[in-house]
C-alpha cells in the first residue's frame, strides 16, 4: 500500500531530526513524499481513513509506528508477545 508522509523540519525540541508524520504535517516546513508499506505487515484503512498495519495479532496504527533512523522513514515497534525490539526501514518514493 502507497501512503503519503510529510517529512516536517525544524519542529521545537526536534530542531535537528526529520519527523515523519501520517495525516497532515506538524510544522510549517516539510516536504510531502509517498512510502511503500510492505505487503506482510497486512496495511489497510480504518473506518476513519487512518493507516493501521496487522503485525502478529496485534494491530496499530501508522501513525504510532513511523518514526525516524538517520533522517530516513522506519517503522519501529515492540512485539507485544515476545517483548522484542523491531524495526522496518521505508523506502520515498
Amino acid at each position: 500500500m502507497e501512503v503519503k508522509i510529510y517529512a516536517n523540519y525544524g519542529l521545537l525540541s526536534k530542531e535537528k531530526t526529520t519527523v515523519f508524520t501520517v495525516g497532515c504535517p506538524a510544522g510549517d516546513i516539510y516536504d510531502t513524499y509517498f512510502v511503500e508499506i510492505p505487503a506482510d505487515l497486512n496495511p489497510y484503512r480504518t473506518v476513519t481513513g487512518e493507516v493501521a498495519v496487522q503485525i502478529g495479532n496485534h494491530n496499530y496504527l501508522l501513525r504510532e509506528l513511523l518514526a525516524e533512523k538517520g533522517n530516513q522513514p522506519i517503522l519501529r515497534w515492540v512485539d507485544l508477545d515476545t517483548r522484542k525490539r523491531n524495526m522496518i526501514a521505508l523506502q520515498l518514493k
